[in-house]
């Protein structure tokens, strides 16, 4: 089906536009437990894993913009400034954990989900259930991370980090009596949760921290199924940009907004929609799919798609699964 150009007709050099350049420093540890843990490190990891999974970006030695770092805390402190060092990337992703806690509570009959998994149990064979008392153990872990455009020098986007995790242990038990009594929690058990609230509080961020670096794949073809029902559209991105089959993806196009005051119009990116990319798929371009008539007439040629990253079963699963077991 031939495709009406949209009135913002990306340029040559847009559409081939390489992957944007990003180096992550290692995340501060501003709270004293999570320098003792070395969570910072642990959160910089997961960081720089779920970028590469993305595929949309590519990652620059930070070992090669260290003086960047210190220009760019200074620039934030002062809120002005301009790096003078070579600009070998086009954004920074900078960050902290800021607090970390340790907090304990008894549960005198295990916690939530063990007693309903007795009392369901209980119903189905008659046997009355008796779950052991237990000690729970959190460490809590808070910060942010903060991207910076590195052509402005300025920090255009803060994720917050924020996640638990947790262990139990039986109480100290007496011969046969079982106590109320704490055990104690090693130290390398400590350090492990605190590690493991640290990489939780950046996989919940992940969402986040994808979409803003997704990659903008060009509207370039439409095609219709014989019975109208169906539509795909060639997209000019592909496997090597982080496509997958059955992904969701947001349709933009630019629109002008002329402004009330009288001043100058302005362009704006508005959603139209979303889709899924099909299974016909390159590594540098694929087609999405939907059945949305309404959505498919509206979409123009020189429109773009980002692939939107968002929660799954699994992600509400393990939140559940915490607070239950």
């Amino acid at each position: 089906v031939q495709l009406e150009p949209t009135k913002f007709m990306p340029t040559l050099e847009q559409m081939r536009a390489e992957k944007s350049k990003v180096v992550i420093f290692p995340i501060d540890e501003k709270a004293p437990l999570a320098k003792k843990a070395g969570a910072g490190s642990v959160a910089t990891g997961e960081v720089e894993k779920y970028l590469l999974e993305a595929g949309s970006v590519e990652l620059v030695d930070r070992s090669a913009a260290e003086k960047m770092k210190d220009e760019l805390a200074l620039i934030e402190l002062s809120g002005k400034g301009e790096i003078s060092s070579p600009q070998i990337a086009d954004y920074a992703v900078m960050g902290e954990i800021s607090s970390v806690q340790i907090s304990s509570m008894f549960w005198p009959s295990g916690k939530p989900g063990k007693q309903m998994v007795g009392a369901v149990l209980q119903q189905l064979t008659g046997i009355e259930v008796e779950n052991p008392p237990e000690y729970e153990y959190t460490a809590s872990v808070k910060g942010k991370l903060k991207i910076f455009q590195l052509a402005t020098a300025k920090m255009i986007k803060t994720i917050e980090l924020d996640d638990d995790k947790s262990i139990t242990k039986l109480p100290l038990a007496l011969g046969w009596i079982v106590t109320n009594i704490p055990p104690n929690l090693p130290e390398s058990e400590e350090i492990g949760l605190i590690t493991g609230a640290a990489s939780d509080a950046v996989e919940s961020a992940r969402f986040d921290l994808k979409n803003f670096f997704s990659r903008k794949g060009y509207v370039l073809e439409k095609r219709t199924s014989p019975d109208g029902k169906h539509f795909i559209f060639l997209v000019s991105f592909g496997t090597s940009d982080g496509a997958k089959e059955g992904e969701e993806v947001v349709i933009y196009t630019l629109e002008e907004s002329a402004s009330k005051l009288g001043g100058p119009t302005t362009v704006e990116e508005v959603p139209i929609g979303k889709a899924k990319i099909a299974d016909i798929l390159k590594s540098n371009e694929c087609w999405i799919h939907t059945d949305d008539a309404a959505l498919a007439e509206r979409i123009k040629m020189g429109d773009y798609v980002k692939i939107h990253y968002s929660k799954g079963l699994g992600d509400y699963a393990k939140k559940a699964g915490k607070i239950l077991f």
